[in-house]
């Protein structure tokens, strides 16, 4: 696979080759998702949308771009795993069953955000969290409501001294 660094070599020769073919090289794809924003994989190829390797790359870069993937790999654990890793508010894209996935969901409300949605909100600030796109069976686990999930996020980062 070309790597971002190599990317001017591929800007010199998009002159010689039409966007619809740029679109459908899966180097090229994966250079641009994988090195500068993975957002970019809205304009990929419909058949690199269904590649796995090119939406993980997208997703490692920036989780929205799981908005632009292939219904089956919205479906994939592993890929939506990725994505929320990333962002947390990317859980809005992942198939209906992974919403309802509480390891899933969990990891959204960690990845989250380093803020307090709900101070925002009361000041009447429209702030999205992850657990808006959760089911709603979800929503109500005390393990992902915000107080806890900070607990839980600051303790997976490392940041939480060791009790002991």
């Amino acid at each position: 696979s070309v790597s971002a660094h190599l990317l001017p070599r591929y800007t010199i020769h998009m002159e010689a080759r039409t966007a619809e073919e740029l679109r459908a090289d899966r180097d090229f794809v994966l250079a641009r998702v994988g090195g500068l924003n993975g957002i970019e994989l809205r304009d990929a190829a419909e058949e690199l949308r269904a590649d796995r390797v090119v939406v993980l790359a997208a997703v490692g870069r920036d989780g929205r771009a799981l908005q632009y993937a292939a219904e089956e790999l919205r479906a994939d654990r592993e890929v939506v795993l990725a994505a929320v890793g990333q962002d947390g508010c990317a859980l809005r894209y992942a198939a209906e069953e992974l919403r309802a996935d509480r390891d899933v969901v969990l990891e959204a409300v960690r990845t989250g955000h380093s803020f307090d949605v709900v101070e925002l909100r009361a000041r009447g600030a429209v702030v999205l969290d992850p657990l808006d796109f959760a089911t709603e069976e979800l929503r109500e686990l005390p393990e992902l409501q915000p107080d806890c999930a900070r607990e839980n996020r600051l303790a997976n980062r490392g940041t939480r001294p060791e009790a002991g």
